[in-house]
C-alpha cells in the first residue's frame, strides 16, 4: 500500500494577530509546522509528505523540512487562497498510483498515533475514516442569537485531522466540488456530496487546533505533560 500525506500549511492566520506566521512560531523551540513533518516522518507507513504553502514561507519550510525528513520524500507546493484550493493542488501532484493520502493542518501539532494509523487502515477498506471526538458540552443550534434546536450530543462528533481517504475517491469527490463551486470545511464533506460513507475514528483531546495567540499556552501545557 503506497500511503501520501498532504499537509495544510497555506492560510493566512488572520486570527493568530502575530508578525511571525503561525506555521513557523517556534512553540517549545521548534516551528510549529515541525511538528506535523516529524508526526509523519515518525510514522513510519509514509512514502511521500506533500506539504501546501504560501509563497512567503516556502523558504522556510523547504529548510525545515530538510532538517528533520530524514529519508522520507518531501514535496512542498504553493497553496491556495482558501484551505480547500490548498489540497486540490496537493491533490493533483500526488502520484496517481498512490492508494491512500493522509490530509492534515499543520497547525494542529499533536495527531494522535494509534488513531492516525487506524484512519489509514480504515480508508484503505471502506474509503474514508476521520479523526474526531464526541462532543462533551451540550449543543445548541442558534439562529440571530436565539437558539432553535438543543442537539442529541450523543450523536455529535467534532471533526479533526488526518483525515485520511483512499486516493482515487477524495480527488473524485474534490473535482465534484470544484465543478459545482461548493463551500467545503473540511475533506470529509468533498466525499460525503458524493454519497459515500465515512467512517470516524476516536481521536484526542490534545489534537488542538492552533488558532489563537493563547492556544499556544495550551499546546506548551500538553508538551510539558507529555514530558
Amino acid at each position: 500500500m503506497t500511503v501520501a500525506a498532504l499537509l495544510v500549511a497555506a492560510g493566512k492566520s488572520v486570527r493568530f494577530t502575530s508578525p511571525t506566521p503561525k506555521q513557523l512560531w517556534p512553540l517549545k523551540g521548534k516551528p510549529l509546522i515541525q511538528y506535523s513533518i516529524e508526526f509523519f516522518v515518525a510514522l513510519g507507513c509514509i512514502d511521500v509528505i506533500v506539504i501546501a504553502v504560501s509563497e512567503s514561507i516556502k523558504a522556510d519550510v523547504e529548510r525545515i523540512a530538510a532538517g528533520c525528513c530524514g529519508s522520507t520524500r518531501v514535496d512542498i507546493i504553493r497553496g491556495g487562497d482558501r484551505r480547500q484550493d490548498s489540497v486540490m493542488n496537493g491533490l493533483r501532484v500526488i502520484s496517481p498510483d498512490t492508494d491512500v493520502v493522509s490530509i492534515h493542518d499543520a497547525a494542529r501539532p499533536f495527531p494522535p498515533v494509534n488513531a492516525t494509523r487506524a484512519s489509514i487502515r480504515m480508508a484503505q477498506e471502506s474509503g474514508a475514516a476521520i479523526v474526531a471526538v464526541p462532543a462533551r458540552d451540550t449543543v445548541k443550534a442558534c439562529l440571530n442569537d436565539i437558539i432553535t434546536d438543543t442537539l442529541d450530543r450523543a450523536i455529535i462528533w467534532l471533526a479533526q485531522t488526518p483525515q485520511t481517504f483512499r486516493y482515487e475517491l477524495i480527488l473524485r469527490g474534490y473535482e465534484k466540488v470544484v465543478r459545482e463551486k461548493r463551500e467545503i470545511t473540511d475533506d470529509a464533506q468533498a466525499v460525503e456530496v458524493l454519497g459515500e460513507k465515512v467512517r470516524v475514528v476516536e481521536g484526542h483531546s490534545h489534537n488542538i487546533k492552533i488558532t489563537f495567540p493563547e492556544d499556544i499556552e495550551t499546546a506548551e501545557a500538553i508538551l510539558s505533560h507529555r514530558g
